[in-house]
């Protein structure tokens, strides 16, 4: 039951991490400067990751081949800011709030929750 809550308690804090930007271009800012979203496609990408769609999804949407969205994808799961769910026979990118709030985090000075 404690884990639960403590789990919990985290998400919270998470959110309350997001909404305390001015904006979401501030976290787009954020994640260029450091070299994350070097494209407007990577930028337009990376707002389509919400969970549901699947990477052939947001390769149609964005209009680049479907390897071009998994290898950007894979980018960002192995700097761990999102996790891929397979669903079926296709794969569905989830962000990882956590790592998101301890990179603003780090960049505005501020520190890391645990």
């Amino acid at each position: 039951m404690n884990d639960d809550i403590l789990a919990e308690l985290k998400k919270i804090s998470s959110y309350l991490a997001l909404m305390s930007l001015n904006s979401a271009s501030e976290l787009i800012t954020i994640l260029k400067n450091i070299g994350i979203l070097t494209t407007k496609r990577r930028v337009d990408m990376f707002l389509l990751i919400d969970g549901n769609r699947t990477t052939s999804e947001i390769a149609k949407l964005i209009g680049i081949s479907e390897r071009g969205a998994q290898l950007f994808i894979k980018e960002l799961a192995d700097r761990q800011l999102v996790n891929v769910e397979k669903r079926g026979n296709a794969f569905v990118p989830v962000k990882n709030y956590e790592k998101v709030i301890e990179i603003i985090q780090t960049t505005k000075g501020g520190e890391k929750t645990s």
